[in-house]
């Protein structure tokens, strides 16, 4: 019996065949772990033995996907956005956001694209650690307090302050822009000043001195 025909489940679904009908994405990561999890179930050799036969590929350790091939008729490549959300943006208890240079540039602060992708993650075991997914540089750091669901938004919205001075064009250039641009991201994420209070401790103080410059503070009273 071939890797790919192994019965895992009573039902008698093979590995392969649960792969290909749980995983329809093209490109989508395939974590070991998790499958590991679902199926109750240690199946790291069956893994192994698909990737040596041409049925998976393997990114690296503990996660694969299925081949695919692109548009132009090439080997298509793990989707990179759907790695980053499993890995360290929400998958369980691992919630994670985009912060640095990329922040500034989403909130509409900034129109230099950046180079390098900054995310920070309860999956990061080091202060900062560089990655390359399919030729993007990325930066994980450590998260300055424990990211949930709920609180999330509103520590994306203190990283915000504590790098807009590193980036921001338009706060000396159009201050009226900068004001509106903030007053629309607090309204669409929600942020409140008792939000603000709980967290701001753990944060350098320039986010609170940026607060303040900015005239935020008095908005979010």
């Amino acid at each position: 019996m071939s890797a790919s025909e192994a019965v895992i489940n009573n039902n008698g679904e093979t590995l392969y065949g649960y792969l290909v009908k749980n995983y329809v994405k093209k490109g989508e990561p395939i974590f070991v772990s998790e499958v590991n999890e679902k199926l109750r179930a240690d199946l790291k050799q069956s893994f192994k033995k698909l990737s040596d036969i041409g049925k998976l590929k393997r990114f690296q350790k503990g996660i694969y996907y299925l081949p695919y091939k692109n548009i132009l008729g090439l080997e298509g490549n793990l989707d990179r956005e759907e790695y980053l959300k499993k890995k360290y943006l929400d998958n369980g208890d691992i919630q994670g956001y985009i912060t640095g240079f990329t922040l500034v540039n989403r909130a509409g602060l900034t129109t230099q694209v950046p180079a390098v992708l900054e995310i920070r993650s309860n999956a990061a075991t080091t202060e900062q650690r560089k990655v390359e997914i399919n030729k993007r540089n990325i930066i994980v750091y450590k998260p300055y307090v424990h990211i949930t669901k709920e609180n999330k938004d509103i520590l994306q919205f203190l990283d915000l302050m504590c790098c807009i001075g590193d980036y921001n064009e338009f706060y000396d250039e159009d201050k009226d822009y900068y004001i509106n641009r903030l007053n629309r991201y607090i309204e669409d994420k929600h942020i409140d000043l008792k939000q603000l209070d709980k967290y701001i401790p753990y944060y350098p103080d320039k986010v609170l001195r940026n607060l303040y410059l900015g005239g935020l503070y008095g908005i979010l009273v």
